[in-house]
């Protein structure tokens, strides 16, 4: 075979490789069909909202409002029924409650149970009002390495990846 013909065959594999790689498929969690909350979601334990309502009323605002906005977060009037308005201050709320930094030491504080019970609502809350839009996969490039073994592998040829590509340059440590 003539240098022009394996050019020009390794570039038409190049492109159905290409364009091959961007129909892959995404694996999702599994979404309960009437909720649209994903299942992992769902077997968390769930916490009764009578429970800890009324607890980031009783345990943070004191220090957590507008006012003294301590650590630069209010929260009034939020609380497991609406902190989906306010994720982000949720999530800073659910990973200290979870950690067992707050309350603070030397404040009055529940016991673990129920501020675990709280961020457990907190989290269930927010999750289920989170608007995913995963989108496709972005294009794969494959890299000289794998161009080569693709080669081979579809036409049985032993072929030089280098000679026809350019080099691999690496980011973040992926070459691709």
């Amino acid at each position: 075979m003539r240098h022009g013909h394996k050019t020009s065959l390794l570039a038409a594999v190049m492109m159905a490789l290409m364009g091959s790689a961007c129909t892959q498929s995404v694996n999702l969690p599994a979404t309960n069909q009437t909720s649209g909350q994903s299942l992992a979601a769902n077997s968390r334990p769930s916490a009764d909202h009578s429970e800890v309502d009324g607890l980031i009323d009783e345990y943070c605002t004191g220090c957590h409002n507008f006012e003294d906005y301590s650590g630069g977060i209010d929260l009034e009037g939020l609380g497991p029924d609406n902190i989906q308005t306010a994720p982000d201050v949720g999530e800073k709320v659910i990973k200290r409650l979870r950690a067992g930094m707050m309350p603070p030491v030397g404040e009055p504080r529940p016991d673990v149970e129920t501020m675990q019970a709280l961020a457990a609502a907190l989290e269930t809350q927010i999750d289920s009002h989170a608007d995913i839009k995963p989108g496709r996969p972005g294009l794969h490039r494959l890299n000289r390495t794998e161009y080569q073994n693709a080669i081979r592998d579809l036409f049985g040829l032993q072929v030089n990846a280098a000679d026809f590509l350019p080099s691999d340059d690496s980011s973040n440590g992926f070459d691709n």
